[in-house]
């Protein structure tokens, strides 16, 4: 099927999306609940925040008075463009004679793929703002090393993960955060290095644990020593390793960062994609085709009682 210059845009943009949001990690560990209006083009989306400062329950007889609702009010959170990510790549007039199509389509996958990363990285930036002060573990002789093979310098500091989840997983219950059946994938979730990731395996293995049976409920099939992000769930806290949390640099500690979905609000507006051809290039210094993307996204806490940030020690420099 063959399509004229200007339609590659409208094709290529919705592919792009799917691919964009098929790739954010962070895109699904927040809520997307207030993003409709915001994707489709407003400036800006007001989300109402209830606040709660007293809510009291009185036992009540049959044709007695209910109780009352006390002190209620609502703030309004507005969801507006935090940021953005654009690409622009040429594919040389020889290499589109000898492969074009799959030439220019594997530049736009990948274009995706880099928007993707940069979006990833700054809305986890943005929701470990969100998070607040963090929690610190480990000590001087407690610590897991930044350098190969990023062991753990003790058996306190080979727990130190599990301590994150353990005291996060305990916040989120005491919060009633955890519902009933809990078993939404990502409801509460937690994101660490996968050098880290390495140590509390080694430690969850050795105190008899099995992230294995602790799933078993909620997947079927993956296992610890699966390649993806979601590495399990322990506590009714789903693991996730990722390189958004980089190796700690001199004098910095290794991060952990635990969280809900419905603390923090996300959006990915709809890219825009240009296409201009050979014929219609005026932008590069030789005959070539030229593909520009530009993506933008947007995020905002609701709520801070829904996420945990820890740092745990390294070595000292």
């Amino acid at each position: 099927m063959a399509f004229a210059d200007g339609e590659w845009n409208e094709v290529w943009s919705s592919t792009t999306y799917l691919e964009l949001r098929d790739q954010l990690l962070m895109l699904g560990l927040t809520t997307q609940e207030f993003s409709d209006p915001w994707v489709n083009g407003a400036h800006e989306v007001h989300i109402p925040i209830p606040t709660w400062s007293t809510v009291t329950a009185a036992s009540r007889d049959r044709g007695g008075n209910w109780g009352t609702v006390t002190d209620t009010a609502e703030t309004t959170g507005v969801l507006t463009r935090s940021g953005g990510y654009a690409s622009a790549e040429q594919v040389l007039w020889e290499d589109g004679l000898e492969l074009p199509w799959p030439a220019v389509e594997q530049t736009r996958s990948r274009m995706t793929y880099q928007i993707a990363k940069e979006i990833d990285k700054a809305l986890f930036a943005l929701v470990t703002t969100h998070a607040g002060t963090a929690v610190d573990l480990g000590s001087t002789t407690d610590y897991i090393a930044r350098a190969t093979p990023y062991a753990a310098s003790t058996a306190a500091a080979k727990k130190l993960p599990f301590t994150c989840i353990q005291q996060f997983a305990t916040k989120a219950k005491r919060a009633g955060a955890i519902g009933g059946a809990g078993d939404t994938v990502g409801e509460l979730w937690c994101i660490m290095a996968p050098e880290v990731f390495a140590v509390l395996g080694q430690y969850v293995l050795e105190a008899g644990y099995s992230f294995d049976r602790l799933t078993e409920s909620v997947l079927t099939g993956p296992s610890v020593l699966t390649g993806s992000a979601w590495e399990g769930r322990l506590f009714g806290v789903d693991i996730y390793s990722s390189p958004l949390v980089v190796i700690p640099e001199t004098d910095a500690k290794w991060t952990v960062l635990c969280g809900g979905r419905r603390g923090y609000a996300s959006a990915v507006r709809p890219p825009v994609v240009q296409y201009f051809p050979p014929e219609q290039n005026q932008v590069s210094t030789q005959p070539a085709h030229l593909l520009r993307q530009a993506g933008d996204y947007a995020g905002i806490g609701l709520d801070a009682t829904y996420f945990s940030y820890f740092t745990l020690h390294c070595e000292s420099s």
